[in-house]
């Protein structure tokens, strides 16, 4: 069922509709105006949930996930305006019923529309919460371009900068704040480098041809020229960022040249050029290299580091990352 929320419907007119068809609804798809604004309060948004969970209730229905919306997003769709004001998204987020009621893709692209929605989602413990029991895949990720952060909170965690429960989807979008260009958008090497400098980690940049001569080469001859300009601004940016910089030919490159429990982030390439860099984790353990696609959680062993970038889609870049020394007690609570 569509619901338009105006001044004139919201809540008891919708209500009403709602009761009065309620055998043959499954979902509610809600259109915001400008003059929901003025429609929802805290009183009004109360008595719409408490009414629709009475009413669901009677039919022996679940609310949990019944409502979605559309919203646009910041970095795809940057011209499209959403309606609401940050201070009525502030007053659905903060009646934890009517979040619950929100299916999941709703709720996660409604904690990134603005920076002010995700700290005031990431401020609040019943909306981590919430966050951080959506879906069962541990490994994958949140948001559409939340990958680096994604491999980052697993390098915290393997490096034991946090704890296994904090290896959540709140933790997720904490740092996918703290490194993003702008809500909810991709990170660049410097707020990649500036976040992990945080935890005062060694960070060496490291560039492996013939595979970065081999997309540049490709992004020059390409049509596509906005996605060639990322492609070559990401390699340039990659080693202004890094104080630490080294480049290698694979030819020259030997499995004792990657020492056991490496830890790395890996910028890998798409099968399709006109996609953006995607980012994995990656571990040699026990002389095998191990790797995690955080798109879809898979998971995937190689004989050997070399292995992995013979057969992988690998860019050719990687930022090599390891423990320097333990931080202070002080330190590690500013940072969780």
């Amino acid at each position: 069922m569509i619901i338009n929320i105006t001044v004139k419907q919201f809540p008891d007119e919708i209500l009403k509709t709602i009761e009065e068809s309620h055998e043959d609804i499954k979902n509610l798809v809600l259109n915001f105006f400008d003059e929901s604004n003025l429609a929802i309060n805290e009183h009004n948004l109360k008595k719409f949930v408490d009414t629709l969970q009475t009413i669901y209730h009677k039919a022996n229905k679940s609310t949990k996930g019944i409502i979605r919306f559309y919203i646009p997003s910041a970095v795809f769709d940057p011209d499209i305006k959403f309606p609401l004001t940050l201070e009525t998204i502030k007053t659905l987020l903060s009646n934890i019923s009517f979040v619950n009621m929100l299916d999941d893709e709703t709720f996660k692209k409604l904690s990134i529309i603005s920076e002010k929605v995700t700290d005031f989602v990431l401020e609040r413990k019943e909306l981590r919460k919430h966050l951080d029991n959506i879906e069962p895949n541990v490994d994958s990720q949140t948001y559409e371009n939340s990958c680096t952060a994604r491999c980052i909170m697993k390098l915290l965690l393997e490096l034991d900068y946090i704890k296994k429960s904090d290896y959540v989807r709140s933790k997720e979008l904490e740092i996918h704040r703290g490194i993003w260009f702008k809500a909810g958008d991709f990170p660049t090497p410097e707020t990649i480098v500036y976040y992990l400098s945080l935890y005062d980690m060694n960070i060496t940049g490291i560039s492996v041809n013939p595979f970065v001569k081999k997309i540049l080469d490709n992004a020059e001859k390409s049509e596509e020229k906005n996605v060639d300009r990322v492609w070559i601004a990401m390699y340039s940016l990659f080693k202004k960022a890094l104080q630490k910089h080294k480049d290698f030919d694979i030819t020259a490159l030997k499995e004792i040249d990657f020492p056991e429990n490496m830890t790395t982030l890996l910028v890998m390439q798409p099968h399709d050029l006109m996609m953006l860099p995607h980012i994995i984790f990656g571990k040699k353990k026990d002389g095998k290299f191990e790797t995690i696609d955080s798109y879809n959680g898979d998971k995937k062993t190689y004989p050997s580091v070399v292995a992995f970038m013979q057969e992988s889609e690998f860019a050719g870049v990687y930022f090599d990352v390891s423990k320097r020394s333990p931080l202070s007690e002080a330190k590690m609570k500013s940072l969780t």
